[in-house]
């Protein structure tokens, strides 16, 4: 089998690999993404040292170059389950480690040279386009009973007055929601009627996460409504749904 970086082909059968996958999950306990690596360990052959610093660098040089399709093909040409596709991915094919080249031992920089490296790579699991990352909404509630003053007397000690037996009842709502792939919608005023006026909205710019063509993730989006009503506002927080 043979392992291809790019445009850049090791040594058929020269290269022991390892996989791993973890996968990511949103406040919410969803899956939305897994992160794969590869665990890459072979040789260079060349034959003499300046042929064998000559693999190094040209080694060094592609593994430099993030962004590229990093394959694993079988004897025939075919192309095995094993591997990192660039465009499929959110963070693009990255290089996390290395090359680096560990041993001096036996025929080393004589006619081979170990490498190791790691790759990584991110890709989103079905039906995340409209996947929340995280979300949170808050009611806080005022008002409603007399309203007092403190006043200062001009001869003896401050006196406490009530200047309202009654107070309007006041209500916020406010809160966060960020989508892993497009930007979720505003939750909508709890009490409709008793806004004092159009809600406050504030849009944060998505995360780069790289590649050639950049991907982007986590779209924020922030709500606050100010209310009050003569009669008590009643309600609970919107909740996470889907």
């Amino acid at each position: 089998m043979q392992l291809k970086y790019g445009s850049y082909s090791f040594d058929a059968g020269a290269c022991k690999i390892a996989t791993q996958a973890t996968t990511l999950w949103n406040e919410g306990g969803q899956p939305y993404a897994v992160r794969k690596r590869i665990d890459v360990d072979g040789f260079l052959t060349a034959s003499g040292q300046a042929a064998i610093s000559v693999a190094m660098s040209g080694l060094a040089t592609a593994l430099a170059i993030p962004f590229k399709d990093l394959l694993f093909y079988h004897d025939d040409g075919s192309l095995s389950a094993t591997g990192l596709p660039n465009t499929s991915s959110t963070t693009g094919v990255q290089i996390v480690e290395g090359p680096h080249f560990p041993d001096w031992k036996g025929g080393e920089f004589i006619n081979f040279r170990r490498f190791v490296f790691v790759a990584e790579a991110e890709y989103p699991v079905g039906n995340t386009l409209n996947l929340l990352v995280s979300f949170h909404e808050r009611l806080s509630f005022r008002g409603g009973g007399s309203r007092y003053v403190v006043l200062d007397a001009l001869d003896g000690l401050p006196q406490r007055q009530m200047v309202n037996r009654f107070t309007a009842y006041a209500a916020t709502q406010q809160g966060e929601a960020v989508g892993y792939r497009m930007r979720p919608f505003a939750m909508p005023p709890i009490w409709p009627n008793a806004l004092l006026q159009d809600g406050d909205f504030d849009l944060d710019s998505p995360k780069r996460r790289g590649g050639i063509s950049p991907r982007y993730t986590d779209f924020a989006i922030s709500w606050r409504y100010e209310f009050k009503s003569p009669t008590k506002l009643v309600g609970v927080p919107n909740l996470w749904i889907g």
